[in-house]
């Protein structure tokens, strides 16, 4: 074994026992060998966990007012806006004293006519009229099938639809239409 040493020390004394060992150890602290090469950077390693978020410190206190600001110039007036719409016109005044009569003038325009007045009650409920006569039925699609909520009393000229057999030559417009599909 080799071991580099900056004090002048031979292999020879150290193998013939010329130091002790705790000799030994004291010689290489305090005579470290010729510094060498920097390795290379090692591999950046993953990147811990946050910490956990401080508590919010205390509110600050207010700062002093502002100086107040230097005020504006008065900006331009602005157009005018439309004339608005004439105004109603004022309650009649009370009747002054008669006046001398004079000469008959020209007769003036006709006076807008006066507000609706409030509508009168509603008059009673006449008594209810008689039935009239029942209309004509319908033209009928033959094969037709609809929903009867009755126990049997079917209308003229209509069948149940519960799978019994008709004849033919009877109900030869119903079997034109669905011959024996059903």
């Amino acid at each position: 074994m080799t071991v580099g040493l900056c004090a002048p020390v031979s292999q020879l004394q150290l193998l013939t026992g010329y130091y002790t060992r705790p000799q030994i150890d004291t010689i290489i602290a305090n005579n470290p060998g010729p510094e060498g090469p920097q390795g290379e950077q090692g591999i950046q390693g993953e990147q811990g966990e946050q910490g956990i978020q401080g508590e919010e410190g205390p509110q600050g206190e207010t700062g002093p007012q502002g100086l107040q600001g230097i005020q504006g110039t008065q900006g331009i007036q602005g157009i005018s806006g439309a004339t608005g719409a004439t105004g109603a016109t004022g309650a009649t005044g009370a009747t002054g004293p008669q006046g001398i009569q004079g000469v008959p003038g020209t007769t003036g325009a006709t006076g807008a006519t006066g507000a609706q007045g409030i509508q009168g009650p509603t008059g009673a409920t006449g008594a209810t009229g008689a039935t009239g006569p029942t209309g004509p039925q319908g033209p009928q699609i033959v094969g037709t099938v609809v929903m009867w909520a009755g126990d049997g009393g079917y209308p003229t000229g209509w069948l149940a639809c519960n799978g019994q057999a008709v004849s033919r030559t009877t109900y030869a417009a119903l079997f034109a239409k669905i011959s024996t599909i059903y």
